[in-house]
């Protein structure tokens, strides 16, 4: 009962709002009360826990994973695992479109060279960017086994 009320009364926003003005949050938007999303979540003093934010980083996961899928069509049957894993984390941290832009890289994949496509993820803007991370990746793309870094962009708990 005490759920289905607060449902209702609450109403389910998807993107982050003001909880003082009802506005979406956008940039440029000056927040007038706090950051709210979902059934009057207030970000600024609750946050998310750890479970909620692996719930999200699964269904993020599932989201990249199908994009890839879905717009390199060759890519999972080619790759194994662990390659095409670096194709998802690439979606899943700059966007589909971002990794869609690696156009040498991904022509290197479809040839089965490794060592080019590893290249031309170092020869980006997106390593300059990530650093650790691409280096990563790049090594992960180049050798076919897992790799880690362990420099992580928030080490909040």
């Amino acid at each position: 009962m005490l759920e289905d009320q607060l449902e209702r009364q609450e109403s389910y926003r998807r993107f982050v709002y003001d909880d003082a003005t009802g506005q979406e949050i956008v940039p440029g938007y000056t927040v007038q009360g706090n950051p709210t999303i979902g059934y009057g979540r207030d970000l600024m003093t609750e946050g998310i826990l750890k479970e909620e934010a692996m719930v999200l980083l699964r269904h993020d996961i599932d989201r990249a994973w199908r994009e890839v899928t879905s717009h390199l069509p060759w890519a999972e049957s080619q790759l194994s695992v662990i390659r095409f894993a670096v194709l998802v984390n690439m979606a899943f941290n700059m966007g589909l479109q971002g990794l869609l832009g690696f156009t040498q890289m991904l022509s290197a994949l479809q040839a089965g060279n490794y060592e080019q496509a590893a290249k031309a993820m170092l020869d980006s803007l997106w390593y300059q960017q990530t650093g650790s991370r691409a280096q990563a990746l790049a090594e992960q793309m180049r050798t076919n086994r897992w790799q880690d870094t362990d420099t992580p962009s928030s080490t909040q708990a």
